[in-house]
């Protein structure tokens, strides 16, 4: 008579934190139904997630899914689930269909989120939702959340935040409910981090992107699109420098009654690379596009009056940017004598043209900034600080927008074309660069 062989099998040791306590052995050890760890980048939330995924599954027959907001985030979880699963002898690595059947029958499958319906049906053990903030609140609440109630299945949320949406909501339910748990763990809690590195890229990282990133912090991208931004930082508080060039950022109104404001900023670049902003226009009614035109001549008479001032030639042109849409006025101000240079647009154009601002806002660690304002300007500072995202109000669920309210945002809108410009394009002689774009004369 045939005797049945088990075999014993080992799981990777899970870290218990830099402090030898507080890691992801800490969270395994929980009894909580629903857990939620938030979590820095490189924490090991991952790691710990297919460990759970190993555990249940090994403990009886039953299924489990690792649901990411599509196959590509997905991948890494899947890789990890591949590895172990090709370590344990028995079980199948299905690599097409992305899921392992471990010796016991139990399967663990990793699934996209971008059709939430296609997930129903199922009775499953236990779910690891990665990245929940990018999935989307009806994939749990309507679509696993029942798949659970008949099994009594386990769900785990492990991801980093982005801002105040549904993950959040569940967070905060988290600390009063008994059935559930939650953690916030910082990037520096690994003990396999050198906290040199952390401290590295805390020094060169956007104060924001790294308390969301690496703190974890549900608010650090919250409302206030230049949270940077510092009324007495960035004042210019030296002495005139000598400036490479100048450029200036334009935004149009039209001419009817509640139509927005004309806009414009002119700065001037040094050599260290950095932006000072030297005068400013924001006005609106009738014939504005014509005093808009008389600031800018002025504006570069006034620049060339200073360098001459200071005892050396103006560099070159100035070079104007504006929205490419409103080529109209683009076309305008070329037949009025201005270097005009469209912005590029397209999608994610306006998010990546605020991070460049950002990062230009940011005190390095020399003390200086690559985007500072002449004490006179009053605009300016206005425009930077009433620029947001649009507030959540009643629903604090609703996911974040990553879009700014388009409520007097045109001075903001000029300094974004502005910066874009002084970092996507070549720096050099504007008269060589730009000459072509100058009117003809006859």
């Amino acid at each position: 008579m045939s005797q049945m062989v088990t075999t014993a099998i080992r799981l990777p040791p899970l870290h218990r934190g830099r402090d030898g306590k507080s890691g992801q052995q800490e969270i395994a050890e929980s009894p909580a139904r629903f857990k939620i760890i938030i979590c820095g980048r490189r924490w090991g939330k991952t790691t710990y997630g297919v460990w759970e995924c190993f555990r249940t599954g090994l403990q009886q027959k039953c299924l489990i899914w690792w649901i990411a907001p599509s196959y590509k985030v997905a991948m890494p979880g899947w890789v990890m689930l591949r590895a172990l699963g090709n370590l344990i002898p028995g079980a199948q690595v299905k690599e097409g269909d992305r899921y392992v059947v471990l010796p016991n029958g139990t399967e663990i499958w990793a699934k996209s989120a971008d059709d939430p319906d296609s997930l129903r049906g199922e009775g499953l053990a236990l779910v690891v939702f990665d990245e929940p903030s990018q999935i989307r609140e009806r994939t749990w609440t309507e679509v696993i959340r029942p798949s659970l109630a008949d099994t009594k299945g386990r769900a785990i949320f492990i991801g980093t935040p982005k801002g105040k949406n549904w993950v959040y909501n569940l967070w905060n339910y988290a600390g009063i409910s008994n059935n559930w748990d939650r953690w916030r763990k910082f990037t520096i809690d690994n003990p396999f981090i050198d906290p040199a590195e952390i401290e590295e890229i805390k020094a060169t990282e956007l104060e924001a992107v790294f308390k969301q990133e690496y703190e974890a912090d549900f608010g650090a991208s919250q409302l206030n699109v230049y949270d940077g931004f510092d009324r007495v930082l960035h004042r210019w508080k030296w002495e005139i420098p000598r400036f490479e060039y100048f450029m200036g950022g334009l935004d149009f109104a039209g001419t009817t009654i509640g139509s927005h404001k004309s806009a414009g900023i002119f700065a001037g670049v040094t050599a260290r690379d950095e932006i000072l902003e030297l005068f400013e226009f924001e006005e609106h009614g009738s014939r504005v596009t014509e005093r808009q035109v008389e600031w800018m001549a002025e504006s570069e008479a006034k620049a060339h009056m200073l360098c001459k001032k200071m005892g050396y030639k103006t560099p070159g042109v100035t070079i104007w940017r504006a929205d490419k849409t409103q080529s109209a006025f683009i076309q305008m101000m070329r037949n009025n004598g201005f270097a005009m240079i469209p912005s590029k647009g397209g999608t994610g154009s306006v998010s990546a043209g605020i991070e460049m601002v950002q990062r230009r806002l940011k005190i390095r660690g020399d003390g200086r900034a690559k985007l500072y304002y002449a004490p006179e300007l009053t605009k300016f500072p206005e425009g930077m600080e009433r620029y947001r995202y649009p507030d959540l109000g009643d629903n604090e669920f609703k996911p974040q927008s990553q879009n700014p309210l388009k409520i007097n945002d045109d001075m903001v809108d000029c300094i974004r074309y502005q910066v874009e410009g002084a970092d996507l394009y070549q720096v050099g002689d504007p008269m060589k660069l730009f000459g072509h774009l100058l009117p003809t004369v006859a």
